[in-house]
């Protein structure tokens, strides 16, 4: 109903993209962000700061439906908005826009884009590992599609360390931890109720979050690298977190990992089939 009311109007795409963001109501301009940040971005404007929001959220929105190409395009635009301003004023919405960048660019296949955006938060410094962790996990991605597997091992392990998150002492104690790790893990799956999904919740605090979706990187780039023990450990830990603080999307794949391991060690194929159950609950 607003745009029809400005059809008629002559008025430039910035000025009717403006009218439209200051008086839509919020659910109405969730509807038609797009459209309305397509028309500010026809224009330049003093308001920087606010449109730059518009575009990470039209950003963000557009991530969330698979659109890269037009994700990576509104960050862009949000950035160059504020690349006058000093990191110290608009420091959480420039490293969003940075980080929202990064993951859209490097999906799109822009490593190189990407790679740049990394390294102007990490060069910049000033940042906890927590308010990088996105970034984080997108340079271990970008690692990975480069083939540099072990490079991405020993990031995520040097950033879980960060994070007070020790997932093996040394590589020289790796074998013995993993199979006292999948030995573990196996019993306490064991003792696991079928419906314990149920009772348990989703994990919630954001340190635990992060740490459980870089262990699950790790676990993918350790594939990767051939390291297969660390691979499983990674799993392990995994399913130790969800029984410990609630589950995550990664939960079902570590139970997976774990049933795959009692094939392996013990052929006990009915506790396989408990395990793979588990893991589809």
């Amino acid at each position: 109903a607003a745009f029809s009311l400005l059809e008629d109007v002559k008025m430039s795409p910035f000025d009717i993209g403006r009218i439209l963001y200051y008086s839509l109501e919020p659910s109405q301009l969730e509807q038609d962000l797009f459209a309305v940040v397509d028309l500010i971005n026809n224009g330049s404007t003093e308001e920087r700061a606010e449109f730059a929001q518009a575009n990470l959220q039209a950003a963000q929105k557009a991530l969330g439906l698979s659109a890269f190409q037009s994700a990576s395009r509104y960050c862009s635009h949000g950035i160059d908005l504020l690349k006058d301003t000093d990191w110290s004023t608009n420091r959480e919405l420039k490293l969003n826009l940075y980080s929202v960048g990064a993951d859209s660019e490097l999906v799109a296949g822009n490593v190189e884009i990407a790679e740049r955006y990394m390294e102007e938060v990490f060069e910049r410094g000033g940042f906890t590992t927590m308010e990088t962790l996105s970034l984080t996990r997108t340079k271990v991605k970008a690692m990975a599609s480069t083939l540099r597997f072990n490079d991405a091992v020993d990031y995520c392990l040097s950033i879980l360390k960060d994070l007070d998150y020790k997932v093996t002492a040394s590589r020289r104690s790796l074998p013995f931890e993993t199979l006292y790790e999948v030995t573990r893990t196996i019993k306490k799956l064991k003792k696991a109720p079928m419906d314990f999904h149920k009772n348990i919740g989703v994990i919630t605090d954001p340190k635990q979050k992060g740490i459980v979706a870089l262990t699950a990187l790790l676990n993918d780039v350790s594939y990767g690298a051939g390291n297969v023990k660390l691979a499983t450990l990674a799993a392990c830990k995994i399913v130790g977190m969800t029984l410990k603080y609630g589950l995550s999307e990664y939960s079902g794949n570590s139970v997976a990992t774990i049933g795959a391991a009692v094939m392996t060690l013990q052929q006990d194929y009915k506790t396989v089939q408990r395990f793979m159950e588990l893991a589809i609950a």
